[in-house]
């Protein structure tokens, strides 16, 4: 038979190295079962000694479900948390980087699917958004792989296969005048080809931070 008890006790509020500093504080619900086992469990908010936040479900224990977690770096996570991992739909917003002009609007954000903390969506389509430029599509490990749609701030836009990151295989280029380009492409250093080239540096890959929720879980015995 299991007690569910809204108030956490003291020793499941703190987690503690051997030097007394605290590592995280969890405020939420917990379960008891009736040898006197407790479990996190339920709607909780746990802070970090290294400054993420976490606010969503535990399950048993462990994060599980909708979730909301936050770095300090500024940049946001909300979605799914299968296994302590980003896993299924979700989106994350970076944060502008240190350089960025403070009068110019910066928006780079993903929404779609995530697989164990990473960007990919296969035969199922993602949004990805840099300032300006948008695309559409299947990814593999933050980065355009399958079919997709490009879009770029200057009116064109590319529908068709992608290959790590860039254009590659059939598809369409349409430019804002309406003429078309159709047929096969791949990368290579020929003129009709420039206009298709997305610099590597767009795609961001796997979001850093949230390797470092992952592997921060496992090191608390969460995940």
């Amino acid at each position: 038979m299991w007690c569910f008890r809204e108030e956490v006790p003291q020793d499941l509020m703190f987690q503690k190295d051997d030097l007394g500093n605290i590592l995280y504080r969890y405020d939420g619900e917990y379960l008891q079962d009736k040898d006197g086992t407790k479990y996190h469990h339920g709607h909780a908010t746990v802070r970090f000694r290294n400054g993420i936040q976490f606010v969503g479900r535990f399950h048993m224990g462990h994060p599980e479900g909708k979730a909301t977690i936050s770095f300090p770096s500024s940049s946001t996570y909300e979605g799914v948390v299968v296994q302590g991992s980003a896993h299924g739909e979700g989106k994350f917003v970076w944060s502008a980087p240190a350089d960025w002009p403070p009068d110019k609007k910066f928006r780079k954000e993903y929404s779609g699917w995530f697989d164990r903390g990473s960007l990919t969506s296969k035969g199922k389509k993602s949004l990805y958004v840099l300032n300006k430029d948008i695309y559409q599509g299947e990814f593999e490990d933050g980065r355009a792989h399958g079919k997709g749609t490009f879009l770029w701030e200057d009116g064109r836009y590319f529908i068709g296969e992608f290959v790590n990151g860039k254009v590659h295989g059939e598809g369409k280029l349409v430019y804002p005048d309406g003429k078309e380009q159709q047929g096969r492409f791949e990368p290579c250093t020929a003129y009709w080809y420039k206009p298709l080239n997305i610099p590597p540096r767009f795609w961001p890959g796997n979001p850093i931070e949230l390797k470092i929720f992952t592997d921060l879980l496992e090191t608390e015995g969460w995940k």
